[in-house]
């Protein structure tokens, strides 16, 4: 339980500019296939190195981290978000993954930073090779915005951990026991009481989602590609 809470404590405390900042560091490393280490990475390894030095156990292969946090529409991308790509021209299947380092909501566009055929580097949406090949998006961290559905006091920043864990739901009237049309009314809370329903609420999303994500790592390993089949994903790269 006291590791559980230590990384509770560090993926809630995870923000895109430290995860940006860590890739950032291994810009130019060679590509190695089924690279792991700062030595030479694949691009799997390198997402799954940066990651977990913020307490996160991706799987050790692009389509493995396909099932790791929430789903994102191209249009809500931010900085931080798992990006994948087809392994060939115009395929759904995914052969590549990287990391947001950029938005640019105007254009519509985005940058990431990623191990290459060329090595760790940072490339745009736009080039060539990864324009026609975009397949998707998945969020690890939890800063996706408050919306009208999610708000603050639902805590809908935590929900989007490491692994889908669903809406947290602090308080809805409208699954409370229904009374009487002159006594249906919701309890009124104190700042204080809100707080602290939405602080447990919270943790016990954050340990739901630390407990999915170790089950399902262990449960990816075994899924994991071979050497030959993620190097090959850019054998046909212009």
């Amino acid at each position: 339980m006291f590791f559980v809470s230590l990384a509770v404590n560090a993926i809630a405390q995870t923000t895109a500019d430290d995860v940006i900042s860590v890739a950032r560091k291994y810009i130019g490393t060679p590509y190695r296939a089924a690279g792991r280490t700062p030595k030479g990475f694949d691009c799997s390894g390198f997402t799954r190195y940066v990651y977990s030095h913020f307490g996160f156990d991706l799987s050790g292969s692009a389509p493995g981290q396909w099932h790791h946090g929430r789903s994102v529409n191209r249009g809500d991308l931010q900085r931080g978000d798992l990006v994948f790509f087809g392994g060939r021209r115009h395929s759904r299947s995914i052969g590549h993954v990287g990391i947001v380092t950029e938005v640019y909501p105007d254009k519509g566009t985005f940058d990431f930073i990623h191990s290459s055929s060329t090595g760790v580097r940072i490339s745009a949406s736009t080039e060539a090779y990864y324009k026609n090949r975009y397949v998707g998006a998945r969020r690890l961290l939890g800063n996706e915005p408050a919306t009208e559905k999610n708000s603050s006091s639902a805590t809908s920043d935590y929900s989007s951990g490491p692994v889908e864990s669903g809406t947290v739901d602090v308080y809805s009237p409208s699954k409370q026991k229904q009374q009487p049309s002159k006594i249906n009314k919701p309890p009124v809370l104190s700042a204080t009481e809100r707080q602290r329903h939405e602080d447990i609420a919270r943790d016990n999303a954050i340990r739901d989602s630390i407990n999915a994500m170790f089950s399902r790592s262990n449960e990816y390993r075994t899924q994991e590609l071979t050497p030959t089949a993620e190097a090959s994903e850019f054998e046909d790269e212009e």
